[in-house]
């Protein structure tokens, strides 16, 4: 909820001061609705064929890890278990259900086009190509149950957000408003930055999507970069002002006005203070089946540490919150660790 004052000589000098006047008293005329958002995110590093894997691994999500989950998956409705799979730590046999109960589909994609020469980012600069979103757009549809209807889908060179609404709750949805924030190189080409939309529920809710891609890269440097970049995204995006039954709001809204933020994306922080040669021991007994206590790794990772110099509002919940496992192979881990 809000806490926004207002001066009670002036409230009902004009049509702004009348609509702040009524949100903030919104409490005693709103009641409260529960709606269930799944959001789904991945860099897909402008593999071909990614988008065929949507359906299993957001829709029917297949694939939960619950040793990720910060929740106890047992007492979560929208996970099922297969009580005949022969091992009980077996992901396959664990399933975040989508179905017609979720009320938002949220999809935030990193890379879903190759940037990988000066040309390549050039032409994507001046000929914006929605082909990639299109794509995704088209297998999402197939995917999800009948009668979802978007709400947004915009594509900033390689970050892709979608948005799509059950008609029910698309009916009470309103003041939709999409911004790019750019802190690629130049802060023109597009291959870093934030997809960010913001949403209005039953005229009293307001939600904020956002997808993000910030820079890569091992080091105090590139930790200070994805700080920065951080910050422009908070600076920079500003969405149009909410409009109530005619009367538009004297400003915009900034990340931070809403009621509700959801931030993810390859945000590309990393861990600190662990020895590489330790941390590839801990992957690799947890591929086995063998580990599952991750605090020693949520402990040294470096989102969690600067928290609260980048203004992120403190996270909620241990992080990473779910992780699906999809085509996992046992790989060899670079030294970038």
């Amino acid at each position: 909820m809000h806490s926004d004052s207002f001066d009670p000589v002036d409230s009902f000098t004009t049509p702004q001061s009348l609509a702040r006047a009524v949100i903030v008293r919104r409490s005693e005329y709103v009641r409260p609705h529960k709606i269930r958002v799944k959001i789904g995110t991945w860099n897909v590093a402008a593999c071909s064929g990614t988008d065929d894997d949507l359906a299993r691994w957001f829709v029917d999500g297949e694939g939960i890890d619950k040793h990720f989950a910060p929740l106890d998956l047992s007492c979560n409705p929208a996970v099922t278990h297969d009580l005949n799979a022969s091992n009980e730590h077996d992901i396959e046999s664990f399933r975040l259900v989508g179905g017609n109960d979720i009320g938002l589909y949220v999809v935030g994609l990193q890379e879903v086009v190759k940037l990988n020469k000066v040309k390549e980012y050039m032409n994507r600069a001046v000929n914006i190509n929605n082909s990639q979103a299109g794509k995704w757009q088209a297998t999402l549809e197939a995917a999800m149950p009948p009668g979802y209807q978007i709400v947004m889908s915009e594509q900033m060179t390689g970050l892709l957000l979608m948005i799509y609404a059950s008609s029910e709750v698309a009916r009470t949805i309103t003041n939709v408003s999409t911004k790019q924030v750019d802190t690629g190189h130049l802060g023109y080409f597009g291959n870093k930055g934030a997809v960010t939309s913001r949403l209005v529920l039953g005229e009293a809710t307001r939600i904020v999507f956002v997808n993000s891609h910030l820079a890569s890269g091992a080091g105090s440097s590139y930790l200070d970069r994805r700080c920065c970049d951080i910050d422009q995204v908070l600076a920079k995006t500003k969405f149009e002002p909410v409009i109530h039954a005619g009367v538009s709001e004297n400003k915009g809204e900034m990340i931070g006005d809403e009621d509700f933020v959801f931030w993810f994306g390859d945000l590309n922080f990393r861990l600190d203070g662990l020895p590489g040669d330790d941390i590839r021991r801990l992957l690799t007994l947890h591929t086995r089946g063998e580990y599952c206590d991750w605090a020693p790794l949520l402990r040294s990772n470096l989102l969690s540490i600067r928290e609260n110099r980048v203004l992120i509002p403190k996270l909620q919940y241990p992080i990473p919150i779910i992780l699906q496992r999809i085509q996992v192979k046992i790989l060899p881990l670079s030294k970038r660790l």
